[in-house]
């Protein structure tokens, strides 16, 4: 069951929305547009920054079974424009004294910061850090994994990734 306060920052559903048009054209499948967009959930009925998990998990659900794309999840979240997240302008933010005096960042600076930021995107997946003979690892552990799919876990991973 997914708890109740879980939420999804309204960010991340546009700039998916976004790759979501995107993947379309790239697929030359234009003509789907409209169609998709039938699947979009209003994200006005909600106050603040952020909507329900359930909510975005049924439109995920929904906008997937009109796709029909095993690899739906990874592709979208490839062609999301990270610059429009917070989770991204924040730990942009955090390292730019870094980028500004040509020091390497440390891998684990950047991963525990994208630990500690990633609950900005959503908090469907818990990100957990754990370091072990010498490596570093992250799991993503699903808050949902009942319900979720795995377009959003291969999401998720996806912005992991793109963000080291």
């Amino acid at each position: 069951m997914v708890e109740a306060d879980y939420s999804t920052h309204k960010s991340i559903v546009f700039a998916i929305r976004e790759a979501m048009i995107l993947y379309l054209f790239d697929e030359k499948r234009e003509k789907d547009i409209p169609k998709v967009t039938e699947h979009f959930l209003s994200v006005d009925d909600y106050q603040g920054d952020r909507v329900p998990m359930p909510v975005v998990i049924k439109e995920v659900h929904s906008i997937s079974n009109f796709i029909q794309d095993n690899y739906l999840g990874l592709k979208l979240n490839c062609l999301v424009n990270m610059e429009v997240l917070p989770f991204y302008k924040s730990v942009s933010e955090c390292i730019r004294p870094f980028s500004r005096v040509n020091n390497e960042l440390p891998f684990l600076l950047v991963s525990r910061l994208i630990y500690r930021f990633f609950s900005l995107i959503t908090q469907s997946i818990e990100l957990k850090l754990t370091a072990e003979k010498g490596l570093l690892r992250f799991d993503l552990i699903s808050n949902a994994a009942d319900i979720m799919s795995k377009h959003q876990i291969d999401g998720a991973m996806v912005l992991v990734y793109r963000i080291i």
